[in-house]
């Protein structure tokens, strides 16, 4: 093996060892520039095995020397498969990482979402305003505000306006703690199964947001009572 191979051998070795000793520092950024690069030179070293031994073989016929010549034959083949492995391990690698952005792309938008603050937009308001103002019968609407829900005030107040503008009588806040680990908007009216309610639930749903029929408060019958829990 020529000097050239041993450095490029001794070259991979070294990334090797780099690579694990930033994988074990916890210097993921590294390997992962360290891991796109070994795999083009394992096809560098493969291809230059190859040459060397093609140039034995050219060697061999300028000198008409007919002896055995297995020995090139051998490091041609071990060329071959080197260059092999090398762009096997390139495609993986390139895959393996472009499954791995695809994948820290989608969790960060899961938790964008996760930590977006519920809101009505503008559009959003008058679609939920046109579809309950037709709502005949409309009982008065109480907003439990959960004190340990950060977005649930915000939300509340923008709820309250929507209904006070679709002609229900809005009764007030209620705020409190609530550790039931429910999730979501909970709307009912106690002791009552009230088709406003479910057209209330159906209207947030259409938009985007968690929401379910809920039995209601017995603290505050003939009301609905709007209950805003954790997304």
């Amino acid at each position: 093996m020529s000097k050239a191979a041993k450095i490029i051998i001794m070259l991979i070795i070294s990334e090797v060892l780099y690579g694990i000793w930033s994988a074990f520092h916890s210097s993921w950024s590294v390997v992962v520039f360290l891991l796109a690069g070994l795999g083009g030179e394992i096809v560098f070293l493969g291809l230059w095995i190859e040459k060397e031994a093609n140039d034995d073989e050219i060697k061999v016929h300028l000198s008409n020397f007919c002896g055995d010549n297995r020995l090139s034959k051998l490091k041609s083949k071990i060329g071959w498969w080197i260059l092999m492995f090398g762009i096997g391990f390139e495609v993986l690698t390139v895959t393996g990482l472009a499954i791995k952005d695809d994948w820290q792309a989608r969790k960060a938008k899961q938790e964008e979402i996760k930590n977006k603050p519920r809101a009505l937009t503008l559009a959003e308001i008058r679609a939920f305003e046109s579809v309950i103002n037709l709502i005949p019968n409309k009982p008065p609407v109480r907003i439990f505000l959960n004190e340990q829900v950060s977005d649930a005030q915000n939300f509340g107040i923008q709820l309250a306006g929507v209904f006070s503008e679709s002609g229900f009588k809005f009764d007030g806040f209620t705020e409190g703690e609530n550790s039931s680990g429910r999730h979501g908007v909970f709307v009912g009216e106690y002791g009552e199964t009230n088709s406003a309610s479910k057209e209330i639930v159906s209207v947030l749903k259409q938009l985007g947001f968690s929401a379910e029929t809920n039995e209601g408060a017995e603290f505050f019958p003939k009301e609905i009572f709007v209950d805003i829990e954790p997304k």
